[in-house]
This record gives structure tokens, C-alpha cells and sequence, in this order.
């Protein structure tokens, strides 16, 4: 091996090189290998990172203002759960957030019949408890389109793990709602007031 192919690529550190003399060509390999290790860590610490730092937005369609911000892991469920407003019982669209701009439909719980409307999906079972299921949706979407209901008719909530949010609290009925998956920071935002103020 030619030893100034390492001595050009790699200088010389602290007191490793003395004096006119060049880099071993093991010596060498070893450092090629430290450096490509080193830099592998931190190409699947970047990785780590991306997924770490998801957001769930609940952003107004029509001018982009962010109403509510979650952090959320590559992976993870979420629920937008509804009242319907006709026949009364609720209705549970449950998804997984895949990555920016990524989220998996995988499949709907409910009493409702939404008003019987039909569903487009077909692998439906009836639970013990009497609640229907689609299964098996997973149909992949960029982002949950939905009008806001008001509180007392559909009462729209996002729910993740244990924590139930109640997005009428910032949202007015009526109003075009897009949950969306990004990995963007939550904005700064007020804790009271309507968002369409």
C-alpha cells in the first residue's frame, strides 16, 4: 500500500506522527474505520431523531393556523373520535402515524350507522359489546379532512393513548380541519380563546 495515500488523507494527530513520518498503512485503516463508525452513528442518530421529534397537527384548512399541536412517535395510534349527529352514537376512525405527510387509515370502531349511508370498506365484524368494526383498512392518506361539528352534536376529540382532547375547545363548528403529521416544531400558542377569532 502507499503509505502517502494515508499520510495526504489522515494527518497526522498529537504525537502519533513524529517527525518526516508517515501513517502506517494499518494505522491508517484504523482511523478509516473510526471515522466511518463515528459517522455511521451519527447518520442513525439523525434517523432516531426524525421520528423522535413528530408532530400531530390539527391545522384550520382554509388559512393554515396550527389549533393544536402533539408530539407523536413514528408508529403510534391516534383516534379522531365523533358523535353522529343524526342517529346520536359514536364513530371512531383510528389511525398511525407513518412520517411526515404519512398517515395509516387502519380501521374504524362505532355504534352509529351513519345514518345508513354504507361503508366503502368491507371486512366488517360486530363485537360482543355490540360495537361494529372495520378491519383491515390500512390505506395510506397525507391528512384527515373533516368538518369541525359543535360540541353538543359531535363533541370532535383526538384521542392518544390516555389523553382525550376535546378540539371544539379551539375550533368553531363549521369550520374545514385537517390532522396532519409533521415534523416541524408545535408553534407558540395561546391556551384560551378561539382560534377562529
Amino acid at each position: 500500500m502507499n503509505n502517502r495515500l494515508f499520510k495526504n488523507a489522515f494527518p497526522c494527530f498529537g504525537d502519533t506522527c513524529r517527525a518526516g513520518k508517515s501513517l502506517s498503512p494499518k494505522t491508517g485503516l484504523t482511523r478509516i474505520t473510526i471515522f466511518s463508525l463515528a459517522g455511521l452513528m451519527l447518520v442513525l442518530a439523525s434517523f432516531a431523531q426524525a421520528g423522535a421529534g413528530l408532530r400531530l397537527k390539527a391545522v384550520i384548512s382554509d388559512t393554515g393556523q396550527v389549533a393544536f399541536c402533539f408530539p407523536i412517535k413514528t408508529k403510534e395510534k391516534f383516534t379522531l373520535w365523533f358523535m353522529h349527529s343524526y342517529d346520536r352514537a359514536f364513530f371512531a376512525e383510528h389511525y398511525q402515524a407513518l412520517g411526515p405527510g404519512e398517515i395509516l387509515l387502519t380501521h374504524m370502531t362505532f355504534k352509529s350507522n351513519l345514518n345508513g349511508e354504507g361503508f366503502e370498506y368491507t371486512d366488517f365484524h360486530l363485537r360482543p359489546d355490540g360495537v361494529g368494526e372495520l378491519r383491515n383498512i390500512n390505506r395510506k392518506i397525507t391528512k384527515v379532512h373533516f368538518m369541525m361539528g359543535s360540541p353538543d352534536m359531535a363533541d370532535h376529540t383526538v384521542i392518544r393513548g390516555k389523553t382525550r382532547t376535546r378540539l371544539a375547545e379551539r375550533i368553531r363548528p363549521g369550520t374545514l380541519v385537517d390532522l396532519i403529521i409533521e415534523d416541524t416544531p408545535c408553534p407558540t400558542q395561546t391556551k384560551t380563546g378561539d382560534i377562529n377569532d
